[in-house]
């Protein structure tokens, strides 16, 4: 059985334009992001747990969205299918029989020009963009520990930070060099691109699979992108009741100093008409330092003339 997409012509052609398109801009942002990390390193010689995890996390998007540009163009542009069928008969005279077919079927990729070792290397690509997945729990955990549990930007670099960046290393280059070694990536059936598909490749042409594709997809993917969306849900909850609890006590605690000190409206109420009296009177100083200063001017206008028609009248 091949996998053959069943999209027309123009369809294909708005889906290879969508993920060149996507994959572009998300490309250009990702590296403005680096550039401005490392134009702030550069300024201040310091880069904080947040500027790597950011650093590291751009990188991931770079490679995953390297995937999505080149995936319309590395995909096979045709794939040859060998089938062999072999008879035996026996009768009076025993005769055997083998005949070999082979068959070349297109995949109707509009810019397709790849081969299976393209469509391997992309499946590899993608497999390693994973690991975006976990700089985003990574970023979510940042923010956990240094909001709701107060841990400073040291103490999280010390401790936590290493482990985040191992992690996400060490999950997508093993599991997507697995996949390469084991020869374990083909191409989709609808959507352009290259990941895993049956394992062993070809056992759905003899009816021999039995769910490893399945279930090596979960491990590949399934893992990270369940461990990821558990850990920005839950993340985000935690800091959000934070957050709100520390607001709502806050505002208790200003209510119960009212309460009990009833001269602090009566203070506030001072230093707001204080404050208020103050800039009155400025405006007023103002308003009377240029009355003074046209004053002076008109004085020295009044002397000078004084002294010019005096010396008209000594000439004359």
């Amino acid at each position: 059985m091949n996998q053959v997409s069943t999209l027309s012509e123009n369809q294909e052609r708005v889906l290879s334009i969508l993920n060149v398109l996507s994959g572009f801009l998300s490309i250009l942002g990702s590296l403005t992001i680096v550039y401005k990390v490392f134009r702030h390193w550069k300024k201040t010689k310091t880069m904080t747990p947040y500027d790597r995890i950011m650093l590291g996390l751009s990188a991931a998007d770079i490679i995953a969205s390297l995937s999505f540009l080149l995936s319309p163009f590395l995909i096979p542009g045709a794939s040859t299918s060998m089938s062999t069928s072999t008879s035996t008969s026996t009768s009076t005279s025993t005769s055997t029989s083998t005949s070999t077919s082979t068959s070349t079927v297109t995949t109707h990729r509009v810019w397709a020009i790849g081969t299976q070792s393209t469509c391997s290397f992309l499946g590899w690509l993608t497999q390693l963009g994973l690991s975006v997945l976990w700089y985003n729990a990574a970023l979510s955990f940042y923010y956990l520990f240094t909001v709701r549990f107060g841990i400073s930007r040291h103490d999280f670099a010390q401790r936590y930070e290493k482990w985040f960046h191992l992690s996400a290393c060490i999950f997508s280059i093993s599991t997507a060099s697995i996949g390469l070694i084991f020869d374990w990536y083909s191409e989709f059936q609808i959507n352009q691109g290259c990941w895993l598909g049956a394992i062993p490749k070809g056992c759905e042409m003899d009816g021999t699979c039995i769910g490893n594709g399945l279930l090596v997809g979960w491990i590949f993917g399934g893992i990270p992108m369940l461990f990821t969306f558990l850990a920005l849900t839950m993340n985000n909850i935690v800091i959000y009741l934070y957050v709100r609890k520390t607001l709502q006590q806050t505002r208790k605690e200003r209510r119960m100093t009212i309460q009990e000190d009833p001269m602090t409206i009566t203070s506030i109420a001072a230093d707001l008409e204080e404050n208020s009296c103050s800039h009155h009177c400025e405006q007023e100083n103002e308003n009377i330092q240029t009355s003074n200063n046209e004053i002076k001017k008109n004085r020295e206008d009044e002397r000078q003339l004084f002294h010019e028609i005096q010396v008209k009248e000594v000439a004359t």
